[in-house]
């Protein structure tokens, strides 16, 4: 079985996303507020395996999809290195994007001390 990524990404980012057929694999953009839209290029299909499945499960648990001002964001939040490491070499195994491309936030909290 095969997941089409380019029907998985018209039903994420609805009208605001441009689709570029390369032979076997698809360049999507969103089409949003910035002038410059930002760019992937991902197989056109994925094949459904563990790995696919792993990706889901991390992502079902630890990931979120949002809109921002300018862009749509894919999240994924945890403190576990090991995780992190995994949930980004699942990303470039599944759809091929480096962790290069990927923007990290650290956000640290004071803990409460008695």
């Amino acid at each position: 079985m095969q997941l089409q990524i380019i029907d998985l990404a018209k039903s994420i980012f609805r009208d605001d996303v441009l689709i570029k057929h390369k032979g076997k694999r698809v360049e999507i953009s969103y089409n949003g507020k910035t002038s410059q839209p930002r760019s992937f290029i991902f197989q056109k299909k994925i094949k459904i395996n563990r790995n696919l499945g792993e990706f889901c499960g991390l992502y079902y648990g630890e990931g979120t999809k949002a809109k921002g001002s300018a862009s749509h964001q894919f999240e994924f939040t945890n403190s576990e290195p090991a995780l992190v490491n995994r949930f980004f070499t699942l990303t470039k195994m599944i759809l091929g994007i480096d962790k290069k491309k990927f923007i990290i936030r650290i956000k640290a909290t004071k803990c409460n001390q008695r």
